[in-house]
């Protein structure tokens, strides 16, 4: 069929086709369409210079860098906030882990028996201020009873014949030597003495020498 000539209708067809589209290109709805959508191209031009303008001038740069600031610390605040689910999701897991669960019992276990050991040291002390205080008072009970024994004893040797004749001859020996010649000489003497050194105070010579 490729070889066969091309028939006289087909050839008319495609001369119509032509025609026709020569004829809507020569229309005015074309020409108004073309000038239209020249112009909206045009338009178009103009808003993306206005646009590249905007993004050029100062106050859309700062705009910007504060909106891509603004998105950075959404950003950080998003990665820290999923920081913080993950850093409280593996302390979970550590807490319902069989090691952790088994060292804080091992922990607690030890606390308990160090605050037995420190009842236990308290209770001894308490049990030897006790044992103390007890051997404490057996010493003054037994002070008390020697003292009480001592005062006995004094008042026996007291009550004692030996100690009264003792006591007796004492006194009766001191009165008989308070009595005897020897004893008044001996007090004279020591009047005399007495005399005698108030009289050299009171002579004019004494006076002259302390005045001297």
């Amino acid at each position: 069929s490729r070889c066969r000539e091309p028939s006289p209708d087909v050839e008319n067809q495609v001369q119509m086709s032509r025609t026709k589209v020569r004829c809507r290109e020569q229309s005015p709805d074309v020409e108004n369409k073309v000038e239209m959508s020249r112009t909206k191209s045009g338009c178009r031009e103009q808003s993306r210079t206005k646009s590249r303008c905007r993004e050029q001038s100062p106050d859309v740069e700062n705009k910007v860098q504060m909106s891509r600031t603004k998105s950075n610390k959404v950003q950080m605040s998003r990665t820290k906030s999923r920081c913080r689910e993950q850093s409280r999701t593996k302390s979970r897991c550590r807490e319902q882990s069989p090691d952790v669960e088994n060292k804080v019992q091992c922990q607690e276990q030890s606390r308990t028996k160090s605050r037995c050991q420190e009842q236990s040291r308290t209770k001894s002390r308490c049990q030897e201020q006790s044992r103390t205080k007890s051997r404490c008072r057996e010493q003054s009970r037994t002070k008390s009873r020697c003292r009480e024994q001592s005062r006995t004893k004094s008042r026996c040797r007291e009550q004692s014949p030996d100690v009264k004749n003792k006591v007796q001859m004492s006194r009766t020996k001191s009165r008989c030597r308070e009595q005897s010649p020897v004893s008044r000489t001996k007090s004279n003497k020591v009047q005399m003495s007495r005399t005698k050194s108030r009289c050299r105070e009171q002579s004019p010579d004494v006076e002259n020498k302390s005045a001297a």
